[in-house]
């Protein structure tokens, strides 16, 4: 509790001045309270919805989202991601288990192994549905989703279903600011490709 603690407190921190958005990359945010199944009883959770619209084609972006490395540097500075356990390849496999070790900021291990499972990566339709947990996320059920919205830009949506317990509000809005960043680590990765 008192390495959690000391994360949210670094977080947030780094949040208020990191978080700001750009013209380029604004993203809106929504979170809202969710009845979630977690051991055989309903659960208050939370639903987090992070949506930005991005200046690429659906197909560029969905491309650049298959490799693991891209997930590993889009994820930083606020969480080092490092591999402990994939299938051997540079691409996101459906229906194949990762465990990832994350550290906050590089330095802080948070909810110590992560694990997620790839449910689905739909071709046809643009979204991968995961199947998260760690010590802290009982349930971190994470949808990735592009859509297009004319001319050369998609409509890029990550929408997770989190119950952490009592700390559920905490986490909640720690991965808000996670999403956004991430959001805006994409929009700078993808200038670069």
């Amino acid at each position: 509790m008192k390495e959690m603690t000391l994360v949210f407190i670094f977080s947030f921190s780094w949040c208020i001045f990191y978080g700001q958005t750009t013209e380029r990359s604004r993203s809106e945010t929504r979170l809202e309270r969710i009845t979630i199944q977690y051991k055989g009883k309903e659960r208050k959770g939370v639903k987090i919805r992070v949506t930005t619209l991005f200046p690429y084609t659906k197909e560029e972006f969905w491309e650049a989202e298959q490799l693991i490395e891209h997930t590993k540097m889009v994820t930083q500075p606020m969480t080092k991601l490092n591999v402990i356990k994939a299938p051997q390849s540079p691409y996101f496999i459906e229906d194949s288990t990762y465990i990832l070790k994350p550290l906050s900021y590089g330095i802080l291990p948070i909810g110590g192994e992560h694990t997620i499972y790839i449910e689905e990566i739909n071709h046809d339709e643009y979204y991968i549905q995961t199947r998260e947990y760690n010590s802290i996320a009982k349930v971190w059920d994470h949808r990735l989703s592009w859509e297009e919205s004319g001319g050369d830009q998609v409509i890029y949506t990550d929408t997770i279903e989190l119950y952490a317990g009592v700390l559920t509000p905490i986490f909640a809005q720690y991965l808000r600011s996670f999403y956004k960043m991430r959001h805006r680590n994409w929009y700078a990765l993808l200038k670069k490709l």
